[in-house]
């Protein structure tokens, strides 16, 4: 029977560490975008990405929205993060996510059509 060396060499340590710290910062990236990082295997990317809108929303335009559409955004945000009511989540929701996204998009275009110019 073969003897195997079972300590690290200096390089597999560094290459581990670094490995270590970028999984850390890209599992911080995922959470400031508003997903937890076992979304990618459970969930469809159309839900994926109606939470992703719904989070923008609620975080940077929550002053351009009515209150029936912030209540829609905050049940379905929430419904997201609870693990249950997230496998039941249909397309259906989501599309009404991504519907007031796209009315909010419509919004801050007129809006962003009305800042003057610089020349």
């Amino acid at each position: 029977m073969k003897w195997t060396n079972k300590s690290l060499t200096n390089k597999q340590y560094e290459v581990n560490r670094k490995q270590q710290q970028d999984t850390w910062a890209a599992d911080n990236w995922i959470r400031e975008q508003g997903y937890t990082i076992k979304d990618f295997d459970n969930l469809s990317s159309f839900v994926l990405y109606a939470q992703r809108q719904a989070h923008l929303i609620l975080k940077h335009h929550k002053n351009l929205i009515t209150e029936d559409q912030q209540a829609i955004l905050v049940a379905y945000h929430r419904k997201y993060f609870n693990y249950c009511a997230r496998k039941k989540i249909k397309a259906k929701e989501a599309q009404r996510v991504l519907n007031i996204s796209s009315k909010i998009n419509r919004k801050l275009f007129k809006l962003y059509r009305q800042l003057p110019k610089a020349q």
